[in-house]
């Protein structure tokens, strides 16, 4: 018996939901990777932002005699954007790409002014990247909670 020309083979429902619940899981695996990505390279831009705020600490201090670090205002923890402290050596403080802030760890008492340390916690895996006169690098504490300048 010959199909009539009206008579078309199409897909049936079941067939078509399975398909759009297959494109549904992919997206959302991707998205997943994505976000750890998003999150690898703010903490990339972290790092970055770090080594340009030690290398301006360094640059102040060698330009300052006797030779000091900057400080900030003790009621202050965060390094704003604008803070003309380390200008001409840093023109624009950076801005975390998440929080907004980098912190810094005013002096304890009786430390010298040869001592700066300024902090960002980080997304991808656990900790805190610190940079400070020892270098910028990662720990596990929280640097508030300690002496930042030797850790």
């Amino acid at each position: 018996m010959k199909r009539k020309k009206s008579e078309k083979s199409a897909f049936t429902l079941i067939e078509l939901l399975v398909v759009i619940a297959i494109i549904g899981l992919l997206a959302t695996i991707v998205l997943v990777v994505l976000n750890s990505a998003r999150a690898k390279a703010r903490d990339s831009r972290r790092w970055s932002d770090m080594n340009e705020i030690s290398k301006a600490m360094f640059l102040y201090y060698d330009s300052k005699n006797p030779n000091i670090f900057p400080d900030l205002p003790t009621n202050q923890n965060q390094i704003v954007a604008g803070d003309a402290r380390l200008s001409p050596f840093l023109a624009t403080v950076p801005i975390d790409p998440g929080s907004g802030n980098y912190f810094w760890k005013d002096r304890i008492a009786g430390a010298s002014a040869t001592c700066f340390c300024v902090y960002v916690q980080l997304e991808a895996g656990s900790g805190w990247a610190v940079a400070n006169p020892n270098g910028v690098k990662k720990v596990t504490a929280n640097p508030n909670s300690g002496n930042c300048c030797t850790q």
